[in-house]
């Protein structure tokens, strides 16, 4: 009978982490839904004490626009994840190991911000070069 639950609950697991995946197509319009929240920050230049905390980081900023109720100037891990898309000033791919410190870019991420110092955000699904 064990069996049957285990079953059961693996099913159940695997659909629910299928409905939660982003599926992006080349236009990267399907990330900006309603669901999803945008700030603008400065790429910072990865803080050793920091970092070795938080390996997964894709970028280090300080945000210049506000954060889900947060007040602008705070700083930010951007997590590193498979359904992130980073782009260049013309909007073609790039690698975020080519965004310099002192960049501007604009984060579009799901508005889940972990509360450490800095804060975390998981869940961002494109990383823009704007300036």
């Amino acid at each position: 009978m064990k069996k049957i639950y285990y079953l059961i609950l693996a099913i159940l697991s695997s659909l629910i982490m299928a409905a939660c995946q982003t599926n992006l197509t080349d236009d990267y319009t399907e990330i900006l839904t309603p669901d999803t929240l945008t700030f603008q920050a400065e790429v910072l230049e990865q803080d050793p004490n920091y970092y070795l905390r938080h390996e997964d980081a894709l970028l280090f900023v300080r945000s210049i626009t506000h954060v889900s109720g947060h007040n602008s100037g705070g700083r930010y891990f951007i997590n590193r994840n498979e359904s992130v898309t980073v782009l260049d000033i013309n909007g073609e791919a790039m690698s975020y190991l080519d965004i310099l410190p002192g960049a501007i870019v604009e984060i579009t991420y799901y508005g889940l911000v972990l509360q450490s110092d800095p804060a975390i955000i998981p869940a961002a699904v494109l990383v823009q070069v704007i300036e």
